[in-house]
């Protein structure tokens, strides 16, 4: 039964036919969500919510259609509905068909809407078709545990602090992990994204130098957990971090520099080698980069280029969509002068680098000419600039930020400290970590904005170690949290933020 847009439970009703010959209460909205009027959308999905439960069916949102005009409509849709704790108990979404590029309700490849389609994907809150278990398979003949598939290279070096870890399973399933070989039931961690699914994500926040082994392990749905542990070993070593050549780091001391325009075959400033792909980069300033509305290129360009702003994509012209190398060709022999919008989110107060790779088309390999303008609106890089370029008929070469450290011969904590949560805001769940470098008993509690005592998490003795616990705000409303670890005479608070 699913009407479209109604202003009452009464008009919903009005044409019910009775208990008995439904069994879903469902929604048709083309036009709350898709106009944006959120509040009336969630009103109507709080209401079959609300009907649904009051005579013991299924409520769902039978057909959606959003603005995919709108780049953020999948997450401005998801984000208010996962928050409301009656409109989320809808069971599913179904969205109308696809029939062609002029006919479509769900995003299809290079669609504008498909980076925030991933993100709703990925999010931990949806469930796709593809997910679910199998509906029709006898659950008390399954005694088969999950088995990991996918799993990181061992011992691989983690380039950042921030360690991402990704893993799938054979089925869908629940995934833990812990730094002993223990049970499923006994691993305190969980993976952050994916429960239920097969392809499962967390992140670790690492130190400098160290060697971690987590060991991991899952659980069906029919309630089979692995019986052995599967391993994750790495180090995180930032000084051996890879640098790009359109890094924001990289050194330019060996590339050559002339001004603009830049090319071969031509009337340019600057005459490059002849080849299939040449590279540049300029330097610029920004005094206040939250100030800055828009950023745009103006590019004298033959025949193809994709710009990097501080080691980000952040615009292509004439390129396709797929990963570029030095033989990648333009799409066509295009050429002259276009303006390009740029993506500015990575604008960043001082010294910035915008770095751009031109690449020749097979049917117009006797000519090359690069020049720029960048706008913020104000002119930062003018045509006719000094641009560093490298000419060598290859991509440059990747650096290093350092020349490597070895694995810390004591690892042993040598302070007390209590690290950052994460992540924060968090919500429901963040990982709290910290370290001590003596034996000593340890506390770790919560506390609310009025200083109420919220959880204890820690009351234990400690060896010298690092150690790491989950704190879980299901029960508790959105705003301030804080954190407080005492360790003998150590005492240290960090606030919190879970937001719902």
């Amino acid at each position: 039964y699913s009407p479209s847009s109604f202003s009452s439970e009464d008009e919903y009703m009005e044409r019910y036919p009775g208990d008995d010959y439904v069994d879903i209460l469902g929604l048709d909205d083309y036009s709350a969500f898709q106009s944006g009027n959120t509040q009336n959308g969630l009103r109507m999905l709080r209401s079959v919510v609300e009907l649904a439960q009051a005579r013991n069916k299924i409520a769902a949102i039978t057909e959606l259609g959003l603005n995919l005009n709108n780049t953020n409509c999948w997450t401005n849709f998801l984000i208010p509905v996962k928050n409301d704790t009656t409109a989320k108990k809808i069971s599913w979404i179904l969205v109308w068909r696809n029939a062609n590029t002029e006919h479509y309700f769900a995003p299809y490849p290079g669609q504008l809407t498909v980076p925030d389609f991933l993100d709703f994907f990925n999010d931990s809150f949806t469930l796709f078709e593809d997910h679910l278990p199998d509906m029709y398979f006898r659950n008390d003949t399954d005694r088969t545990p999950p088995e990991f598939q996918n799993l990181p290279e061992p011992d691989f070096i983690a380039f950042e602090l921030e360690v991402t870890l990704t893993v799938e399973t054979d089925e869908p399933a629940y995934v833990r992990y812990s730094t002993s070989d223990q049970s499923f039931e006994e691993m305190p961690h969980e993976f952050e994204t994916g429960q239920g699914t097969t392809s499962h994500t967390t992140t670790f926040i690492g130190n400098q130098g160290r060697h971690y082994e987590f060991y991991l392990r899952a659980k069906d749905q029919f309630g089979n957990s692995s019986q052995t542990s599967s391993i994750i070993s790495f180090t995180v070593d930032i000084s051996q971090k890879p640098i790009n050549w359109y890094d924001l780091a990289y050194d330019t001391t060996s590339w050559d520099t002339g001004s603009a325009p830049l090319g071969y075959g031509g009337t340019n400033a600057t005459e490059l080698a002849s080849v299939k792909t040449a590279y540049f980069r300029h330097e610029f300033t920004i005094d206040d980069a939250s100030a800055i509305t828009y950023l745009a290129a103006i590019v004298n360009y033959d025949n193809g280029a994709v710009l990097y702003l501080n080691g980000h994509e952040a615009g292509r012209l004439n390129m396709p969509a797929s990963d570029v190398g030095y033989d990648t060709l333009a799409a066509t022999n295009a050429s002259g002068l276009k303006a390009l919008l740029l993506n500015y989110d990575y604008l960043q107060d001082g010294v910035n680098v915008l770095a751009v790779e031109m690449h020749q088309h097979a049917a117009d390999m006797d000519d090359m000419t690069f020049d720029l303008r960048l706008l913020t609106p104000a002119p930062v890089i003018e045509f006719g600039d000094d641009w560093y370029y490298f000419d060598a008929g290859k991509e440059p070469d990747t650096q290093t930020a350092g020349t490597g450290i070895a694995r810390a011969n004591d690892e042993r904590p040598t302070r007390f400290a209590l690290h950052r949560n994460y992540p924060n805001p968090f919500n429901p769940v963040t990982t709290i970590r910290y370290q001590i470098s003596e034996a000593c008993e340890v506390y770790l509690r919560i506390f609310d904005a009025l200083g109420r005592e919220v959880a204890e998490l820690v009351r234990v003795q400690h060896a010298p170690g690092e150690y790491a616990v989950v704190f879980d705000g299901t029960t508790l409303s959105s705003g301030f949290y804080f954190v407080q670890m005492r360790a003998g005479e150590f005492d240290a608070v960090h606030k919190m933020i879970l937001l719902k």
